[in-house]
C-alpha cells in the first residue's frame, strides 16, 4: 500500500459572516467519485482555560452539537489537546461536501448555542484564526 500525495483543491465559503478557507479533499471510489471531504484545522485553548474546555467536551455535553453536526453531513470529528503549551487543538472532520455542511451547521440554533459557550475559552488571537474566518490546513499525504 503506497502513500498518495493529496490532489488538494482549495475553496471558500462564506457563513455567517465568516469566510471559511478549506481544502477540499475526497476519497475516490472504485470509479473516481468523490465520497467524502475531509478537513483538517488547528485552534488555541486560552491560557488557564484547557480544563474548561475538556469538561466542555465531555460526552454528557456534546450530545447535542454531535448530532447537530451528524445531520449537517458532518462525520469521524475528532480533536486532539497538546502542542508545547497544551493549549492546541488539532481537529479533523470528514464531511458531504465541506462548504454545504458547515452552511448547513451555521443555520442550526444548537450549533449557536454551542458556539456561545466555546468561543469565550478559545484564543483568536494565537495566529490560527484570521479576520477572514478559520483557516483549514493543506493536506499533503494520505495513506489509504
Amino acid at each position: 500500500m503506497a502513500i498518495r500525495y493529496c490532489d488538494a483543491q482549495a475553496t471558500s465559503v462564506l457563513v455567517g459572516g465568516l469566510r471559511i478557507g478549506s481544502w477540499s479533499v475526497g476519497h475516490p471510489s472504485l470509479e473516481g467519485r468523490v465520497l467524502v471531504e475531509r478537513a483538517a484545522f488547528v485552534m488555541q485553548v486560552k491560557e488557564g482555560r484547557v480544563e474548561e474546555y475538556v469538561a466542555l467536551h465531555d460526552a454528557r455535553q456534546t450530545t447535542r452539537i454531535a448530532d447537530a453536526c451528524r445531520r449537517a453531513g458532518i462525520r469521524n470529528y475528532s480533536g486532539w489537546l497538546g502542542g508545547k503549551e497544551g493549549r492546541q487543538v488539532f481537529a479533523y472532520l470528514e464531511a458531504d461536501g465541506f462548504a454545504a455542511s458547515v452552511e448547513r451547521l451555521s443555520g442550526d440554533p444548537i450549533n449557536t448555542e454551542w458556539q456561545r459557550a466555546v468561543s469565550p475559552l478559545m484564543d483568536v488571537a494565537g495566529g490560527f484564526e484570521s479576520r477572514d474566518g478559520l483557516v483549514l490546513l493543506r493536506p499533503v499525504f494520505y495513506l489509504p
